[in-house]
């Protein structure tokens, strides 16, 4: 279980802009399609295997550029995002997409493994208030690289 302590918006750092604008062609009709994306920092507290922490997470909105307009105007640089919400963990043994990076150990900087399989993390902004954390626990098989089976 987290409790959110602080959240805020925060700008892009390479463009200054709270709601960044990028565009995707949609693979089913070929359409381009353009989104905007908001990054939200937030601080919490944290409960787990009985140890509680505080920690900071980061988590990007992404917004569907038709509802902009009528969005941009309530995000605010500093304050919470405003739709109440939380960012999430999610941690899973399967890419959550395309190209996606497996975790990597922040102190060893290798790859983690369970059961050797890579692990994926992702963090996600919720607004389901209820919605915890997913981990997945390590076990001690980490390399320092994936391997080609690895990728597939």
């Amino acid at each position: 279980m987290n409790s959110v302590l602080n959240q805020s918006v925060v700008a892009n750092p390479k463009n200054n802009e709270l709601i960044t604008l990028f565009t995707k062609v949609d693979k089913t009709s070929g359409e381009e399609l353009t989104y905007g994306r908001v990054r939200v920092d937030e601080t919490a507290w944290v409960m787990q295997n009985g140890y509680q922490k505080e920690v900071k997470r980061t988590a990007f909105i992404t917004i569907d550029a038709k509802i902009l307009n009528k969005f941009a105007p309530l995000v605010k640089e500093g304050r919470p995002y405003p739709i109440p919400g939380k960012v999430v963990v999610l941690e899973t043994l399967a890419p959550q997409w395309e190209n996606h990076t497996p975790k990597m150990n922040p102190n060893t900087n290798e790859y983690v493994k369970v059961d050797g399989q890579l692990v994926y993390r992702s963090s996600n902004f919720s607004t389901d208030l209820s919605e915890q954390d997913v981990f997945i626990k390590s076990t001690q098989g980490v390399v320092s690289e994936p391997t080609s089976d690895d990728a597939e």
